[in-house]
């Protein structure tokens, strides 16, 4: 039996507390990610799922609890160096005033890749999203909320990291555009590398992921193969909980 490749991440007892509120934003996280891992990690707003993606990429520091990337704890890593192998895109990513082909070669060049490498990275990935010509000719003021989306989403898989971080990728596409995003993730570089994606929509997570992280109110209360989804239960899960939360803000 072929035994199971060690993890690239680890997370241990993984809790984050916010200075201004009383509940942690993440309690006691403990998984570990390995190569070909494509996770969704879902949950209804307030769930932690934007904290939990900003301390793997080292935007924050846990308060308690430890991350491993190949066995090294964060503690010792370089963050630029970790983020040359692991690339977070915000859900409101900036292009920085650049175009749109100069917002997706603008970290290859950091990198010190030629150009001719850097075209043609960036026309694979454009390509690959869709992405037409005269969007990579307009600057960020001249692009939409989703064009300037799927730019950004092309600028975090065209450095080809060992992790890539998305978060909510698909709060401004359409429908075409999203299975798109899913099927190139559900391919994304093969057994090489892993996506862990925070998602508010199961339908999006469903089309993608391997595995699902479930956060709730900071928690993870569920770590499953996709194959072990109820998706209508999820769903419905999701759905209660953001009405709920909805109720308890209109009440304050």
């Amino acid at each position: 039996m072929k035994q199971p490749c060690p993890p690239i991440l680890r997370l241990e007892s993984l809790s984050l507390q916010s200075p201004i509120v009383l509940a942690p934003l993440l309690r006691e996280i403990s998984s570990a990610v390995r190569a070909g891992d494509r996770i969704a990690v879902v949950g209804a707003s307030g769930a932690g799922k934007t904290s939990l993606l900003r301390l793997l990429n080292f935007l924050n520091s846990p308060s308690s609890g430890a991350i491993y990337f190949d066995d090294r704890d964060y503690k010792t890593l370089n963050p630029i160096a970790l983020r040359r192998e692991m690339t977070l895109v915000l859900q409101e990513s900036k292009l920085l005033g650049m175009t749109g082909r100069d917002a997706i070669a603008y970290p290859l060049k950091l990198r010190g890749m030629g150009s001719e490498e850097i075209a043609q990275r960036v026309n694979i990935w454009s390509g690959r999203l869709g992405i037409p010509g005269e969007w990579l000719e307009r600057s960020e003021v001249q692009l939409s909320a989703s064009q300037r989306q799927i730019i950004a989403i092309a600028r975090g898989l065209a450095i080809e990291p060992r992790i890539v971080l998305l978060d909510e990728p698909t709060t401004a596409l359409d429908r075409a555009q999203q299975k798109c995003l899913g099927d190139i993730l559900a391919r994304f570089r093969g057994e090489e590398t892993a996506a862990i994606v925070a998602t508010r929509r199961p339908d999006f997570a469903r089309e993608f992921a391997t595995r699902v992280w479930h956060l709730q109110g900071g928690e993870l209360i569920r770590d499953s193969l996709v194959g072990n989804i109820n998706w209508e239960r999820l769903t419905e899960s999701l759905q209660n909980t953001q009405t709920q939360i909805s109720r308890e803000w209109d009440e304050l």
